[in-house]
């Protein structure tokens, strides 16, 4: 993924958090959605700042731990399969989570 990919598929994102995303998502089809899917090493996880699409971020993901404490989902508006197929996760640290405005 390129920074203007990124810039036209997630044109919420904000460009300061560019090099996050650009290091640690690949962008992904499912059913003719376009969303980040994660691909980094599972510490200190956080939602690219403007994002508001987190279907399928960590589907097929392989680590054991996820640690989202740095995750906030104030502005997200779907997280449908985010952790599909997730088959190896056994933890999840949601210590943090900033939820309040996240619509289930």
């Amino acid at each position: 993924m390129t920074a203007e990919e990124l810039k036209e598929y997630f044109p919420d994102v904000k460009e300061s958090d560019y090099d996050y995303v650009l290091n640690n998502f690949r962008l992904r089809t499912d059913y003719s959605v376009i969303h980040l899917h994660y691909v980094g090493d599972g510490v200190r996880v956080r939602n690219p700042k403007g994002n508001t699409l987190c279907c399928g971020m960590f589907s097929h993901w392989g680590g054991e731990m996820l640690d989202l404490s740095c995750f906030d989902t104030s502005g997200v508006i779907t997280m449908e399969d985010m952790f599909s197929k997730c088959y190896n996760l056994q933890t999840l640290d949601l210590c943090l989570h900033q939820h309040s405005m996240t619509k289930f």
